[in-house]
């Protein structure tokens, strides 16, 4: 099936804040002297770590089940990561992900 302008879009506009998130995490982890490596965060999603980086390549979509573990695990807002715009990226205080 080929993709919408509309769907194509959106895919678009999510594996970006999929990946500004992913950065935004490390980041953090970082800064807190904690080690995030792709194995790490792709472990805590339920994805290998070809998953996650063709999640963060946009050649993925993650599936409800990868959206939700971000949500719970990270205290991502899921309304930011499906829509972007105005939404807050977090819930909260970020999780411990070790």
């Amino acid at each position: 099936k080929k993709q919408t302008q509309r769907e194509s879009f959106f895919i678009k506009n999510f594996n970006r804040r999929f990946g500004e998130l992913y950065r935004t995490l490390k980041a953090q982890a970082l800064m807190e002297r904690r080690k995030l490596t792709d194995e790490a965060f792709a472990e805590s999603l339920g994805v290998c770590t070809k998953t996650l980086n063709n999640y963060k390549k946009g050649g993925r979509v993650p599936s409800v089940v990868v959206l939700f573990n971000l949500s719970e695990k990270f205290n991502v807002n899921p309304e930011w990561l499906l829509y972007g715009g105005t939404h807050e990226m977090f819930r909260g205080l970020v999780g411990d992900w070790e």
